[in-house]
């Protein structure tokens, strides 16, 4: 496959997943980068820095949805960049997305996209975007139906959730 800058839909509707996480804020680990200034902490950016370590990360707010959609169109079009050596820029505005009721499925496919056309360059793995898309996926997979319900540890007597299901009668 070759590789493309995403439409900005798709990085939308992975904002707006994260805007949608039930089990709080997302946030998610920003690294320093080397020879670069770190970004000053600010609402409308959503960083924050521990005081003590300072360490920083960013959460997604309805504040700071502008700023983490502009990372991560920064890295995909960086990594589309280093594969076909061009130097593209992109603005990104946040839009609620088309449709807002993406199922979990939808949104891991969405991730998966996103990280495939986004890997191109080399500190992929240690930067800002791959955080996010983890700590995205993390909370996704936990919204995923059965995900409550399944067995934390499974042993050889852990029943399936099909069998969990026939015992009490739900599915």
């Amino acid at each position: 496959m070759s590789a493309f800058t995403v439409p900005n839909e798709h990085i939308d509707v992975l904002v707006h997943a994260g805007r949608s996480a039930t089990l709080g804020i997302l946030t998610w680990a920003v690294p320093y980068v080397a020879g670069e200034l770190p970004l000053d902490s600010t609402i409308s950016n959503g960083i924050i820095v521990n005081s003590v370590s300072g360490s920083r990360a960013r959460q997604l707010t309805g504040a700071s949805v502008d700023a983490v959609g502009q990372m991560l169109v920064e890295q995909n079009v960086a990594s589309v960049n280093d594969t076909y050596d061009e130097d593209d820029l992109a603005i990104y505005t946040h839009r609620q997305p088309r449709n807002m009721h993406r199922s979990p499925v939808e949104i891991l496919k969405a991730i998966s996209a996103y990280r495939y056309q986004s890997d191109g360059t080399a500190d992929w793995a240690s930067s800002e975007a791959f955080n996010f898309c983890e700590a995205l996926e993390t909370v996704t997979i936990q919204k995923m139906r059965g995900w409550e319900d399944a067995a934390w540890v499974i042993g050889r007597e852990t029943p399936t959730l099909a069998e969990q299901h026939t015992r009490t009668g739900t599915n």
